[in-house]
């Protein structure tokens, strides 16, 4: 695990010096803090006699073959380098493949192995890994350089391809070491941030500035700059379904009944929870308590001889606190369980936030993924954790209201009784996840199609608030860019209308808010600890076997992921299979009419406030005062406004 930059350039007015390449790389030196690595070549003929230059940075964090993994590393006939960022699974797998037909390797790391593999099939190699990865290749025979992103996008990559220059980095601030760069900040990113809480793939806040998505790889030469899909949940194949890790296992059948898809997730899941518990340094696992982080939990204590080590946070609001469930599941399985309470301080946390989550990020609850990265890293290196469950098998809430109206499409009086508006006029109560507050929001998309049901579900401000909130000058920029914003949940919403309605819904949010705000958010907290997670249930084998089962056994009785606790609820306590799910969230509402009231009122109403050129003070105002006389729970719309102002005042 570590963190990764450079750039590639086609003649010397697009150059990078030595040291603005040192400057990028150490910009990301908690990602790797056990090494740095640099590989410069800025003077290379190309075939026309012109010149052209290479420039690559690694940053350690060193996890298998600790002692010969360093980056960047060439090939065995020095043609090709890589730097990278991640973790090959089935690394030793396809070691051993690769042996079989006469390579050579001099290490143990998974690295060596991607360079083998590139070798041997070009820019189609990606489709041998199973695992996390951001890599960029340079190709000194082709004279190009290649960057590829792993497939669910749980290791980020930003680039800038400018006239003759290819600029890649882990994390946004690489990018902005290069003097020539441009902050200019892009309207449309704004809008989206506005609309999803996180700024979506492909763009970035910056208008220069773009991520590679999920499944992507680009590869640029002097003739060239192509980007494309390697994997797309759309078309994927029902390949590997085995459970085998080789790099080439025949396709198997697809699953028939629900007995057969049990075998198939208890077999898959098992074999994914197994290859990521390789490591030369201290693993353990964050455990919630809730069911996905409890099934990884009870998977690595079968593998392993000796109690897993377990971690969990919790705080003083029991609303808030999943704590009793954590120790629940690790007294059952006998882990060796550590916990923290945490009394967040948000002001002395909130510069080391702004620092590491360097483009906005709205979600509140990478506070707490802040506090329980920070708790673990005391103990281990590695963490397993359960993230990608919900988008694969139906866990979220908002799926099952969406699914309930849509059984009551026949029944037009119900839904238009159910859409009244007077039911916003109700008094919200004092808590957050108060029944009246939940039916509040189910009556708002009674009238709705499946599709703008999730867009406003999922819509921090919806158009109308965005419409109230923004300056007349503002609004005026984004007015043509509004519906590319929209169509960031319109495209892959589309194109899954042959799935069932659950899986459809549940998909996009997989191609969306997961990469989007979830393994973002969980990346940058983790890193800036220089701790790695890493994902069970994203093993690209269980999402294709996810994406193909049918609805009825995802979801039954009103509740998503049965299949889960079928397969493996025997392992858990039962109470484990009946609890609400909580969420990874924080007493904001709380916070903002108390602690932070101050501060969150000097940083909006400031007169010297950054924001003023975006947004009205007096919708803000509004939306401040009706939070304070608990008319309306505003409070994840005020921290993302808190959180971009002082982003404003920090990186612009």
């Amino acid at each position: 695990m570590c963190g990764i930059t450079g750039a590639f350039w086609l003649d010397d007015a697009f150059a990078l010096s030595r040291s603005t390449l040192e400057q990028m790389t150490d910009s990301i030196s908690h990602r790797g803090p056990d090494e740095r690595g640099l590989y410069f070549e800025p003077s290379i003929a190309n075939r026309s006699g012109e010149k052209m230059g290479i420039g690559l940075g690694h940053r350690r964090l060193s996890i298998i073959d600790v002692a010969c993994g360093h980056q960047p590393m060439k090939s065995i006939d020095g043609n090709t380098v890589i730097v990278f960022n991640g973790e090959i699974y089935n690394h030793n797998v396809l070691r051993r493949d690769l042996e079989k037909e006469g390579l050579a390797f001099r290490t143990k790391s998974d690295t060596e192995v991607i360079l083998a593999l590139y070798q041997k099939f070009g820019i189609d190699c990606f489709d041998h890994l199973i695992g996390m990865f951001a890599v960029a290749i340079w190709d000194k025979k082709e004279q190009r350089l290649v960057l590829a992103r792993d497939r669910a996008g749980q290791k980020p990559l930003y680039y800038q391809h400018k006239e003759g220059r290819l600029a890649f980095g882990s994390e946004l601030k690489t990018l902005l070491q290069i003097p020539t760069i441009s902050k200019e900040i892009l309207p449309e990113a704004v809008d989206s941030f506005l609309t999803y809480g996180y700024v979506p793939h492909p763009l970035s806040i910056y208008r220069e500035v773009k991520k590679l998505c999920p499944g992507e790889r680009v590869v640029f030469s002097k003739n060239q700059f192509a980007k494309d899909k390697y994997w797309d949940i759309h078309k994927s194949k029902n390949s590997n379904l085995s459970g085998d890790t080789a790099a080439d296992s025949p396709a198997q059948r697809l699953p028939t009944s629900e007995d057969e898809y049990i075998e198939q997730l208890q077999k898959l899941l098992t074999d994914a929870v197994t290859i990521r518990m390789e490591s030369e340094v201290p693993l353990g696992a964050f455990l919630s308590g809730g069911l996905d982080s409890s099934i990884v939990v009870a998977l690595m204590q079968q593998q392993s001889s000796s109690p897993v080590q377990t971690f969990s946070i919790g705080f003083p609001v029991k609303e808030y606190d999943e704590t009793h469930y954590a120790k629940m599941v690790a007294s059952h399985l006998g882990t060796d369980h550590h916990e923290l309470e945490v009394k967040p301080d948000i002001l002395a946390i909130m510069e080391k936030l702004l620092w590491h989550y360097d483009e906005p990020m709205g979600d509140s609850s990478a506070i707490p993924m802040w506090y329980l990265s920070e708790f673990t890293r005391r103990y281990v290196t590695v963490a397993l954790s359960g993230d990608g469950s919900d988008e694969l098998f139906g866990g979220y809430s908002r799926y099952a209201g969406i699914l309930l109206l849509e059984r009551l499409r026949f029944l037009g009086p119900v839904k238009n009784f159910l859409g009244l508006k007077l039911w916003q006029k109700l008094p919200g109560g004092f808590r957050q996840k108060s029944r009246v507050r939940k039916f509040k929001r189910f009556s708002e998309i009674a009238g709705k199609s499946p599709l703008q049901q999730l867009q406003h579900i999922m819509s921090l401000f919806t158009e109308e608030r965005r419409k109230n909130l923004y300056q007349a000058d503002f609004r005026k920029k984004i007015e043509k860019s509004r519906a590319r914003t929209a169509m960031f949940l319109e495209e892959p919403f589309a194109k899954l209308a042959e799935k069932d309605r659950l899986t459809q819904l549940s998909l996009t949010d997989f191609l969306t808010y997961l990469p989007g705000d979830l393994l973002c958010k969980v990346d940058i907290a983790t890193m800036a600890h220089s701790l790695e997670c890493r994902s069970p249930m994203l093993d690209h084998r269980v999402v294709e076997l996810a994406a193909k089962m049918p609805e009825k056994y995802k979801y039954q009785n009103g509740k998503g992921k049965q299949i889960l606790w079928k397969a493996f609820g025997h392992l858990l306590p039962k109470e484990i299979g009946s609890r609400k799910k909580m969420g990874f969230a924080v007493p904001l509402d709380y916070w903002f009419r108390n602690e932070l009231r101050g501060e969150l009122y000097e940083t909006l109403f400031n007169p010297q406030a950054r924001c003023l050129e975006y947004f009205c003070p007096k919708a803000m105002k509004k939306l401040f005062s009706e939070h304070m006389e608990n008319r309306v729970d505003h409070c994840q719309r005020l921290w993302s406004l808190m959180l971009f102002e002082k982003w404003l005042q920090k990186w612009s």
